[in-house]
């Protein structure tokens, strides 16, 4: 009886946890294309802040095209980058050859449950979820984001797609900081160590800079946004540079 008992539960549990590992993973849906969202944690939002925020997530998800994984991550909490998106989905697509065979509605129920609803709880949780940290290691998320999302694991090529970062972009960590201290051009801090370390080509991705404004000592400067503006347009296909409030709409307006 124990044994069958026993059995049972196996059973049941190896069954659910397969049927979770399919459901969250991307074997179903291959990506042809990457979103990879970052989102600085370090200083809390105000409320006008917080509100184009969840409009902008919400603009972000709406915009997810078929064949597209969303990668989800944070800054903050770790000097060396990123450990791994907090979420990764790929957007539920009916094959081509019978998509119409469980019917427009089911495909629509099974997105929203299995891929709106889970990255929109995760942008709320983050939106809320501030660290306080000492650091902003802007640069070496976007460096260790760049390996985890967008390097094939089939080819080892870089994967197209964009790339939005959300952050007052004050950069503050070990290999640079933006506070009480002298901002150097990009092309000058690419040419040290710290520069030819962490700095990576992403091919055909797209950049959107979405900064957030803060006040005192937190007030991103005029060099350090030149720093980024470099940066990315040297790195990256094409830069949108926008602040939180234009946002929201793809056009800002």
């Amino acid at each position: 009886m124990n044994f069958l008992k026993f059995l049972i539960i196996f059973i049941l549990t190896t069954n659910f946890a397969f049927a979770k590992k399919i459901k969250n993973s991307c074997d179903e849906y291959p990506p042809q294309t990457i979103t990879a969202v970052l989102i600085d944690v370090s200083e809390p939002l105000d409320v006008p802040n917080n509100l184009a925020y969840q409009k902008i997530s919400d603009r972000l998800i709406q915009e997810t095209k078929r064949s597209t994984r969303f990668d989800i991550y944070k800054i903050g909490g770790s000097s060396s980058g990123v450990s791994g998106p907090i979420i990764s989905l790929c957007i539920p697509t009916a094959p081509s050859e019978n998509k119409l065979l469980k019917g427009e509605k089911f495909w629509a129920n099974k997105i929203e449950k299995e891929f709106i609803d889970p990255l929109k709880s995760t942008f709320i949780k983050l939106g809320n979820d501030v660290m306080g940290g000492k650091e902003s290691p802007i640069l070496e998320s976007i460096f260790t984001m760049s390996i985890k999302s967008f390097i094939s694991p089939n080819t080892s090529q870089n994967m197209p797609g964009r790339v939005v970062v959300i952050s007052d972009f004050m950069q503050h960590s070990a290999i640079l900081s933006f506070y009480n201290q002298s901002i150097p051009q990009y092309s000058d801090w690419r040419a040290t160590p710290s520069g030819r370390s962490w700095v990576r080509n992403f091919g055909k991705v797209d950049f959107e800079a979405i900064v957030i404004p803060r006040v005192g000592s937190s007030i991103l400067p005029k060099q350090g946004r030149d720093f980024f503006v470099t940066y990315t347009t040297e790195n990256f296909s094409s830069l949108t540079w926008r602040d939180i409030a234009t946002s929201i709409s793809p056009s800002g307006k």
